[in-house]
């Protein structure tokens, strides 16, 4: 088993999206989705200046090509819908930042639908080549798309937990992300004490809204479900 830690930069629900019973890894971070198996770790620290706080953890329960995660029906809800105009302006917001984005062409093509990473500004109606490119990589058709199910994520957004001395240590990215393997005892030791700490801290599920997030007087409305 790996355990991979990593820094959101941008935590507004599209990568990770906790929504809809699934936390899902579908953009950003190509060499960790490409490298994750089921059993894996996947956690999501924030910015030094916000201390290293964790926004949320994965247990990766299955691993997607692009084009089984755009037509499984479980997802259906993840593609971005950048102009609902009906409901909540939470339930709005999670529509928009979908991660489901990469509609299946034929021949090994994809439409990027208008979601957090068209552009050239984000949610923009022409596709990013530099985005697109970073997101599905060499082989979209083999595998891409990260899945935990309920039970197995504990997103905490906002409400950003933080971490003891010892694990903020072990978990600390020095570049694009760091890698503890259970073949290292040391690491062994560590993921399990990072486990132990996930199980006593919080019951899992989605636990808080994104750091940014459209409407301020709802970001406390999360629930761990």
């Amino acid at each position: 088993m790996k355990l991979y830690s990593y820094v959101v930069t941008h935590d507004t629900g599209f990568a990770p999206n906790p929504f809809w019973g699934y936390c899902t890894l579908a953009t950003c971070k190509p060499t960790i989705r490409k490298k994750a198996e089921i059993g894996d770790w996947v956690v999501g620290l924030s910015p030094k200046e916000h201390g290293h706080r964790l926004i949320y953890a994965m247990e990766v329960t299955e691993t997607l090509s692009f084009d089984t995660y755009f037509n499984d029906r479980r997802f259906a809800k993840k593609r971005p819908d950048c102009n609902g105009k009906t409901g909540t302006k939470s339930r709005r917001a999670m529509r928009r930042c979908g991660d489901n984005i990469y509609k299946p062409q034929g021949n090994g093509a994809y439409q990027q639908l208008q979601s957090g990473h068209s552009g050239p500004e984000p949610f923009g109606r022409e596709e990013n080549p530099r985005t697109k490119k970073k997101d599905l990589g060499d082989h979209p058709d083999k595998r891409g798309v990260l899945i935990s199910r309920k039970g197995h994520f504990y997103y905490f957004g906002a409400e950003a937990l933080k971490l003891p001395d010892g694990l903020l240590a072990r978990l600390q990215v020095r570049r694009a992300h760091r890698v503890l393997d259970t073949e290292s005892p040391r690491d062994k030791i560590d993921i399990k004490k990072f486990i132990s700490f996930l199980q006593r801290k919080a019951p899992s599920g989605y636990c808080g809204n994104p750091t940014k997030w459209p409407d301020e007087k709802e970001r406390s409305g999360g629930h761990c479900a």
